[in-house]
């Protein structure tokens, strides 16, 4: 199924998978550069911090247990704008304030519109939806829930879950694709399939607000996700047999193009303002990545973090993912306001925390030495980063 239009986003994205793989692949394998080495009193003293901003939080979700990533990637959050100093990181607490209140709308809404949605799915979709509002913040935009971005930030659990799980059949998958395609090019069928009109609603509460006819560039961008997530098929399933090369660009334009998407919600973009939020959203591919490593193991799953365990060089990888993250926080200082760089703080900040909370989880993985340099240069103790995420 092809469609017509979308040729100029479509080169774009090959020419930005093709950038960011080349940057991805010339990142410093070496062990990075910390600006501060914690002594144990300071880490201690840290962790009291994030005890307290456990017991002074509060949950979106009331009953069950939810994704811990989610609930984690928000507690970090706030770990870091309780540490950046000044007006930044007053702006920055104001801003994740500001994504609570509208990430509690959320959850309600998405009670409403599914009553049998998981606890576990709705904490990845407030994930997505988060992202969403960074990248408002990123624009200067006021943080706020959209009818397009509640939309699209709830796809992914009806969708990549599923075309992700183990227990599906590739036939069903392929069908799944094609139903979705025709949604995508404007031809949308009829379904009995309660999952397929989820998604149908969904797409429908998208083009309300943004006409095809008036924004092609969000339809454009989300039958380019579509594409990424045709591709990156190939990385589940039995392990990819392909060469890193070859593979790495699949990982890279899913990513990328999913937060794309997320950046034509909230306005019109920009070359710039693109090219910066399709970084981020490579950015946020790789970390997930890394903290999904043993389960792609266990799954026999392929990411660049699983093929390096096979050849004995998760160490080199890793660094690259922190070089990496400098150079897209560093992306995200935007054009306009250069000295306005608040956004690239948050992101620089709170992935690289994201990233030692991984290696600290998957520690059995890595080598001793390594693990005991990274530990003087993490904000608390290894060790509490594997009893944060069990508590």
């Amino acid at each position: 199924m092809t469609c017509r239009g979308g040729d100029t986003l479509y080169r774009r994205v090959r020419w930005l998978t093709a950038h960011y793989s080349l940057l991805w692949f010339n990142s410093s394998g070496n062990p990075p550069l910390f600006p501060h080495c914690f002594s144990r009193q300071e880490q201690r003293d840290q962790e009291r911090r994030v005890d307290a901003l456990r017991r002074d939080g509060s949950s979106f979700l009331k009953g069950g247990n939810a994704s811990e990533r989610a609930k984690g990637r928000k507690r970090i959050m706030s770990f870091v704008a309780q540490g950046i100093p000044g007006p930044a990181g007053a702006r920055v607490r104001r801003f994740l304030d500001d994504c609570g209140r509208a990430g509690e709308k959320f959850a309600v809404r998405a009670r409403a519109f599914d009553p049998d949605m998981k606890d576990a799915e709705i904490q990845q979709a407030l994930r997505n939806f988060w992202v969403f509002n960074s990248i408002q913040f990123y624009l200067g935009r006021p943080v706020s829930l959209t009818p397009s971005s509640f939309a699209y930030s709830l796809l992914y659990p009806c969708t990549d879950n599923w075309l992700d799980g183990a227990g599906e059949a590739n036939r069903e998958k392929q069908a799944l694709l094609r139903w979705l395609s025709m949604q995508l090019c404007g031809r949308p069928a009829v379904t009995d399939d309660p999952r397929k009109r989820a998604i149908a609603e969904l797409l429908r509460m998208i083009r309300k607000e943004h006409p095809r006819s008036r924004r092609p560039d969000v339809h454009h961008g989300l039958l380019a996700i579509h594409r990424a997530q045709k591709k990156a098929l190939a990385l589940r399933g039995a392990a990819s047999g392909g060469t890193e090369h070859g593979l790495i660009p699949l990982t890279i334009e899913k990513g990328g193009t999913s937060v794309l998407v997320d950046g034509f919600l909230a306005g019109r973009l920009s070359i710039v303002e693109a090219k910066a939020i399709f970084g981020y959203g490579v950015l946020l591919q790789l970390v997930d990545d890394l903290q999904d490593l043993q389960e792609d193991v266990d799954d026999g799953h392929s990411s660049p973090f699983s093929r390096a365990i096979r050849h004995g060089t998760l160490e080199g990888v890793t660094n690259r993912l922190f070089s990496l993250t400098r150079v897209v926080a560093n992306q995200l200082k935007h054009p306009r306001s250069p000295q306005d760089s608040h956004v690239a703080t948050l992101v620089e900040r709170s992935c690289t925390v994201l990233i030692q909370e991984a290696i600290a989880r998957h520690s059995h993985l890595y080598r001793r030495g390594y693990l005991s340099f990274l530990n003087k240069y993490t904000p608390v103790r290894f060790a509490y980063l594997r009893e944060m995420r069990d508590r």
